[in-house]
C-alpha cells in the first residue's frame, strides 16, 4: 500500500515538474488542449507562463503587397487573435497592426551582405528597418541569415527578442525560450509553412498544436493568399506577386497554407 502511495506520488510530482519545465499540456475535462495565443515580446524567461501553454502566431512579411496582408490580417482577426508581424518594408499596415493590439517585428535582408552585392552594411541595414519602423523589440532575418555580429548589433538597437532558429516539429525536440550570449532571447519556431515542400514528416498544424514546449508557427502572406501547398504556384507567379487580382486566380484548393492558418486560428479562439 505504501509502494503504491509513493508511485502515486512520484507520478504527481513528476506530471507537475513536466508541466512546469516541459509544458506537458493540461486538459480540460473534455480532454482538449487548452493553449492561448501570444506575442513574441511578451515572453519572460522568469515566468514560465508567458510562454508555456500559449501558442505564437508569426508572420514574415516578405516584401507583401498590402492587399496581401491585409487578407492575412483579416483571417487573424476574424478570430480575434493576435500575432507578431515581422516586416520586410514600409507598409500602412505598420502602424494599423500596432494600433489593434499586434506585435511588429523587423525581418531584415542581409542576403546582399553574403552575396557582396549592393553597398549596404550590416549596421544600415539594420537601422533602414528601424527608420520605417519605429520601435521594435523582435526580429527574423530574411532567409535566417544571422550570427554574433548581427545579434550584437540589434541588441545596441533596442531589440530584444528574436526568432531565428528553426527547430522542425519532425526532431520531437520540445522546445523553450533562452537566453543567448548576446542578450537576445530566443524563441525558435517549429512549424512553417514552407516546411510542407521540405519536410514531409511535418505534423498537420493541428497535431502541431497539442505539442509540448513553446510553440511558435511561422506563416508567409503569400502562402496564406496563395494557400501554397508547394513551391510550384509560388515560383510561377512571381511576376505578379504585386498584382493581387491576378494573383487571386491561382489560389489553390485543398489543403495548404491558408487552410492551415484558419485550421490553428480556430483550435485557438
Amino acid at each position: 500500500m505504501q509502494f503504491a502511495y509513493s508511485k502515486r506520488l512520484f507520478a504527481a510530482c513528476e506530471y507537475w515538474w513536466n508541466s512546469l519545465i516541459c509544458d506537458v499540456p493540461i486538459t480540460s475535462s473534455k480532454g482538449l488542449t487548452m493553449r492561448k495565443y501570444g506575442l513574441i515580446s511578451q515572453i519572460n524567461l522568469e515566468l514560465p507562463d508567458s510562454w508555456q501553454l500559449k501558442t505564437f502566431l508569426t508572420f514574415d512579411i516578405d516584401w507583401a503587397h498590402d492587399s496581401i496582408i491585409e487578407d492575412t490580417v483579416q483571417i487573424v482577426e476574424s478570430f480575434d487573435l493576435r500575432a507578431t508581424w515581422f516586416f520586410t518594408h514600409p507598409s500602412a499596415w505598420i502602424q494599423r497592426l500596432r494600433s489593434n493590439g499586434h506585435e511588429v517585428g523587423i525581418h531584415p535582408n542581409f542576403n546582399p551582405l553574403l552575396l557582396a552585392s549592393g553597398s549596404s552594411s550590416l549596421v544600415t541595414t539594420i537601422n533602414d528597418c528601424l527608420d520605417w519602423s519605429g520601435i521594435v523589440t523582435s526580429t527574423r532575418s530574411h532567409s535566417l541569415v544571422f550570427g554574433t555580429p548581427i545579434a550584437n548589433q540589434l541588441f545596441k538597437s533596442g531589440v530584444r527578442f528574436s526568432s531565428n532558429y528553426c527547430i522542425p516539429a519532425s526532431t520531437d525536440i520540445v522546445v523553450c525560450p533562452f537566453k543567448t550570449s548576446t542578450g537576445l532571447t530566443e524563441c525558435a519556431y517549429s512549424w512553417a509553412d514552407e516546411f510542407a515542400w521540405h519536410d514531409v514528416q511535418q505534423p498537420s498544424i493541428l497535431q502541431w498544436s497539442k505539442m509540448n514546449g513553446l510553440l511558435v508557427a511561422d506563416f508567409h502572406p503569400i502562402h496564406v493568399f496563395l494557400n501554397s501547398s508547394d513551391s510550384q504556384a509560388y515560383e510561377e507567379t512571381r511576376t505578379i506577386h504585386q498584382a493581387p487580382s491576378e494573383l487571386v486566380k491561382h489560389r489553390s484548393e485543398g489543403n495548404g497554407a491558408r487552410r492551415s492558418l484558419i485550421e490553428l486560428c480556430e483550435q485557438l479562439r
